[in-house]
């Protein structure tokens, strides 16, 4: 073999040994991780599972049995703590973050989540001294922007909320259209509807669950009735078709915002057919009632405002103010 051919067969050789070292180290780390992430995972569904039959003692004796298996990883930490605080159990869940950035000081994982739930209590200061800390270190991690975004919301500064939201979907615009529909949010708080409407109807498109569809489209309607398209927003409320498939409360949501779109149309007859139909156990029963009081007494339909004042009059003696 030629000396120049044999240099550069020995050169493919060592660079073949190397990628083969790479790839048999990856799948061995692939497995430990794979390995790891079954064993958190199956934790963290014990802990769902035992949810409310527990107090704060028996889960932390459970995270200290679990810990005697091997030191827990920064996965651990995220996973357990985000499951125990989507169980409305915050204080385990930061005592369980504490421990964490004890254990593991670098993560800003941890704090960002951290951070997340010092703002679902309202311990705001706290909030922004995690998540500006987190977004510091881990500056490409597009979680921390939304709950910076989220922090942002509840300082009652959206236009910081904004620019937040906006920098989480620049660094990764995730699947299911999570990010635009706080952005949607968001620009609804600033009072611009229309572009509320136009960010609300890429997360439909974007969204990945059934289940959330008639939120997202309630949510879209709401926006532009926020913008005055009343037309529009009565064709996104009959989209979501059938009557019988919706959820009562649903049904009662779409029933009062087509009332309102209907009154400011002048189509007075369909707001009263709507109104009508709301439950008694709704919420918007009373303010309803109220509704179709207005709408007969506009209308001069003198029977029915007498027999609904005369209903408004028993109706709001029961109910007591708070």
């Amino acid at each position: 073999m030629p000396m120049l051919d044999r240099h550069r067969f020995f050169l493919f050789a060592l660079a073949l040994c190397i990628y083969c070292w790479l790839f048999s180290s990856t799948e061995a780390f692939t497995a430990e991780v794979d390995k790891e992430t079954k064993r958190v995972q199956a934790f963290a569904s014990l802990i769902s599972a035992k949810a409310g039959k527990m107090d704060s003692r028996q889960i932390w004796s459970m995270i200290d049995d679990y810990k005697r298996g091997g030191t827990p990883s920064e996965y651990f930490y995220v996973e357990v703590a985000s499951r125990l605080f989507s169980l409305k159990n915050t204080s385990d869940a930061l005592k369980l973050c504490d421990l964490g950035m004890k254990e593991i000081p670098n993560s800003y994982q941890i704090l960002s989540l951290r951070g997340q739930m010092w703002t679902s209590v309202d311990e705001l200061d706290r909030a922004a001294a995690d998540l500006k800390k987190a977004a510091q270190m881990g500056q490409k991690f597009a979680p921390t922007y939304y709950r910076l975004a989220n922090y942002y919301l509840a300082s009652e500064d959206p236009k910081s909320a904004l620019s937040a939201v906006d920098k989480a979907i620049v660094l990764d615009d995730e699947k299911g259209g999570t990010f635009h529909r706080f952005r949607a949010a968001i620009l609804a708080q600033l009072k611009r509807f229309d572009e509320a409407a136009a960010e609300q109807c890429l997360a439909i498109k974007m969204s990945i669950y059934d289940y959330e569809r008639v939120l997202l489209v309630q949510e879209l309607a709401r926006y532009q009735f926020g913008a005055e398209k009343y037309k529009e927003c009565i064709d996104t409320l009959l989209s979501l078709g059938d009557s019988s498939k919706l959820a009562r409360r649903s049904l009662d949501n779409r029933s009062i915002l087509l009332a309102r779109c209907y009154e400011r149309l002048g189509k007075n007859i369909q707001a009263q057919a709507a109104l009508k139909s709301i439950s008694m156990s709704s919420e918007h029963y009373p303010i309803a009632q109220k509704m179709l009081l207005e709408s007969y007494k506009k209308c001069g339909q003198k029977k029915e405002y007498l027999e609904q004042e005369r209903k408004n009059r028993d109706l709001f003696k029961e109910i007591k103010p708070l």
